[in-house]
């Protein structure tokens, strides 16, 4: 049986129980035993969890983008730090789907991402990826 079922069943035997009696008894945390047994709390876990993840990232980015000059290189972009995007010099180089997935977790594995890339703006990332896959550039021909 699981903790989450444990405490569940636990907390219907003793309906007037409070969730640090119940944790004393189960071997953990009122705070788990709230997360488990109300799913008001759980809800607002998980939308405090998500703001401060997304808050996490905004700031990784912004110390990324500072550190690899603040703007496109190609083209002096600077407006929105949201609009520039890490590109990889050497793509073999890349792991996962690059920057974007360190920026949620480890400042330092993100840096290390980071420091392989130059700072491109949305437009120009695009067009170094065209020019990369022997596209099409700077016009759509044939229409």
């Amino acid at each position: 049986m699981t903790l989450k079922e444990r405490t569940i069943k636990l907390k219907e035997a003793f309906p007037d129980a409070g969730s640090m009696k119940l944790g004393r008894i189960l071997g953990c945390s009122n705070t788990t035993v709230k997360f488990h047994t109300n799913s008001k709390y759980r809800a607002g876990q998980i939308k405090k969890n998500s703001a401060n993840i997304k808050e996490r990232i905004a700031k990784h980015k912004f110390i990324l983008v500072q550190h690899l000059g603040g703007q496109c290189v190609e083209c002096g972009y600077r407006e929105c730090y949201a609009a520039l995007e890490f590109h990889h010099k050497d793509p073999s180089q890349k792991i996962g789907r690059g920057v974007s997935d360190c920026l949620s977790g480890n400042f330092d594995k993100a840096l290390e991402e980071a420091e392989k890339c130059v700072l491109l703006c949305g437009n120009c990332h695009q067009k170094q990826h065209e020019q990369e896959n022997n596209l099409v550039t700077n016009s759509v021909q044939g229409l």
